[in-house]
């Protein structure tokens, strides 16, 4: 789906998490449109492994007590910067869906699924 989002578009796309049917892994795929004379001839599609992504995170030196967090379209967890492994492809607190539906991006303050406020 994200690659004909990609080659309709002519923009990049990024797909909701998935696991991955030959390792499991929980994933997410990025495409991004190739143009010759101006019009999209093909797309380049990548599999990123979200332990990549929540890496990333965790190298943004989040204070301690706090959690970051990526989500996918349909609000569920695709990288955390603490205990990714136990929570991601989990749906998101219902109080971080309203604030996402809010605000594409930002902080706010709001309980976690480990019960941490």
């Amino acid at each position: 789906p994200e690659h004909q989002a990609a080659f309709s578009s002519g923009r990049p796309a990024l797909s909701d998490v998935y696991r991955h049917s030959v390792s499991g892994a929980p994933s997410i795929a990025l495409s991004v449109p190739v143009q010759r004379d101006g019009r999209v001839r093909w797309v380049l599609s990548a599999r990123l492994n979200t332990q990549t992504l929540s890496q990333l995170l965790a190298d943004q030196a989040v204070a301690p007590g706090l959690v970051a967090a990526i989500l996918d379209r349909r609000m569920t967890l695709i990288a955390r910067s603490r205990d990714h492994a136990a929570y991601v492809g989990k749906p998101a607190t219902a109080d971080l869906r309203a604030a996402a539906a809010d605000h594409a991006k930002g902080t706010a303050e709001l309980s976690t699924l480990d019960g941490m406020r």
